[in-house]
């Protein structure tokens, strides 16, 4: 690695942001949507990320870049208090073009399509892509965030304990129409619920409930995991495992307590906007946050949902005619594909060497990709460096995050690297990740509590934890580098706080 790269990478406090590793088709779309040109383009702003590592999957925000990243958002709120109503329309847009092709690829026969006409489709396919990876390069979460919190200390003068509190009553679900992740569970139940009241036999169904099952995966089932090397999805047995357990539950309290929390947030945000007399730019906040929390989603749905269907049908393709195992042929670049398109042949070292190890660096605006053993060197190296919190749990045996669902309880700890380890989790343990998917959904019926490294109070695990009434705390950056399966920890969802006790 050159000298003055490693010299600029030792200058800055990285952050741990996220631990996710796509495929690599998937993670060069994630550079293509770094691109101010077509940032500006699509969004009619550019405010791409300077400094930012992707370490085989585990990504860095540097320190540096926040003072960047907060002010561009407050200048453009500031000159124009509905920018990010805009914004969000923007969005929407983009998603409904997105939509639209996908709808176009899913439809389409490709085995009579000739080489050139495949090549074209590719190159239409990666553009598509990156505009539906836009939303995820420039979410304007994090300032939402700090600045509705900064309002409500201005507004609403109360203690500071106070804050989060009223920020969740602003920010727990969208002004918008309901999350499709969010409402699978639900789905699930009623079908729970329909199987435990007629009294069926989970492996011999009749006609009508084997149609809704059969539905329900049709909907959901490639939400397990798209853009990951492995082509994955939900299977029946999957479900069939997850009704077992449900029917186990009070299934219309589970229903009636997941209807009564929306309702009840609904209620609090309108009594919140009443008594405060929340207005203006104050309001102009809340709805962008409540907007953004809906798009968070919405906008990787459809995104994934492109690059799913993507997969089984153009990339299928393309891997017969290159004679690659289909998952392999994701570990290419749009650019490589056609090359090798041409010439009948594939670089399978290159292959595999980004199965194995790879990073991506942004510094000073600066793109650089590493490949080999200098990249498991590298992340070494800056893991050192997170040592504050590290340091901090060894002397207090305490981990602290951001309280994302009310509660405190005690448990077992079982850390979840993936979907592989989802079934691990035994009912009443605490489910440890970098983060939570919809893959992680067996896990999380089952257990107690959620302890994430990454996110807010608008992420995957937040809403899943206040749809199932468990506590939830996000955002501690080393959970799942500091505990292990079979610690014992209480999680306190008030505090923000995770004790490992002896």
């Amino acid at each position: 690695m050159d000298s003055d790269l490693i010299k600029k990478i030792r200058k800055q406090r990285w952050i741990f942001y996220v631990n996710r590793k796509f495929n690599w088709f998937v993670e060069y779309t994630q550079i293509q949507a770094n691109r101010h040109d077509i940032q500006a383009r699509y969004l009619g702003f550019a405010n791409p990320v300077k400094n930012y590592l992707i370490l085989n999957g585990e990504e860095y925000s540097s320190e540096q870049e926040f003072p960047d990243y907060f002010s561009f958002f407050d200048r453009h709120f500031t000159k124009d208090v509905n920018f990010f109503a805009k914004f969000a329309e923007n969005l929407l847009k983009l998603s409904e073009r997105t939509r639209r092709f996908t709808r176009k690829l899913k439809g389409m026969n490709l085995e009579i399509l000739s080489d050139q006409k495949l090549e074209d489709l590719l190159q239409k396919f990666s553009n598509e892509y990156t505009i539906s990876f836009l939303a995820a390069s420039t979410r304007p979460d994090d300032f939402l965030d700090l600045k509705l919190k900064e309002f409500i200390k201005k507004r609403i003068p109360r203690l500071d304990s106070a804050v989060e509190e009223i920020f969740s009553k602003i920010a727990t679900y969208s002004k918008t129409k309901g999350l499709v992740y969010v409402e699978e569970p639900l789905a699930l139940l009623k079908i729970a619920r329909e199987i435990k009241k007629k009294r069926c036999d989970i492996n011999n169904f009749p006609r009508e409930l084997q149609e809704k099952i059969e539905k329900h995966i049709e909907k959901y089932a490639w939400l397990k995991g798209p853009v990951l090397y492995d082509e994955i999805a939900f299977s029946k047995e999957e479900y069939l495992k997850r009704i077992r357990l449900l029917i186990q539950k009070n299934i219309d309290y589970e229903i009636g307590k997941i209807t009564k929390s929306r309702a009840k947030s609904k209620g609090d945000f309108n009594l919140l906007v009443y008594k405060h007399r929340i207005k203006g730019k104050f309001m102009k906040l809340c709805e962008a946050v409540r907007d953004f929390i809906y798009l968070r989603t919405y906008t990787t749905e459809v995104s994934d949902y492109l690059f799913y269907v993507g997969r089984k049908t153009l990339l299928k393709e393309l891997a017969e005619r290159l004679s690659v195992k289909k998952e392999d042929i994701t570990m290419l670049e749009p650019g490589e594909i056609l090359l090798y398109l041409r010439e009948k042949k594939v670089l399978r070292d290159l292959i595999e060497q980004r199965k194995q190890e790879f990073a991506i660096l942004w510094i000073d605006g600066e793109l650089t990709t590493l490949f080999g053993p200098v990249v498991s060197d590298l992340q070494s190296e800056i893991l050192q460096n997170q040592t504050p919190e590290v340091k901090y749990f060894r002397l207090n045996h305490v981990i602290k995050g951001m309280v994302a669902s009310k509660g405190s309880i005690r448990g077992k700890v079982k850390v979840l690297s993936s979907y592989k380890d989802t079934d691990k989790v035994k009912k009443g343990e605490i489910l440890v990740a970098s983060m939570t998917t919809p893959d992680y959904i067996l896990a999380m019926e089952k257990a107690a509590a959620f302890v994430t490294d990454e996110g807010g109070i608008t992420c995957h695990a937040a809403i899943i934890a206040r749809e199932f009434g468990v506590p939830c705390i996000v955002g501690t950056k080393i959970a799942t580098k500091v505990l292990k399966d079979g610690d014992f920890v209480e999680v306190d969802g008030k505090s923000g706080i995770i004790k490992k006790i002896s």
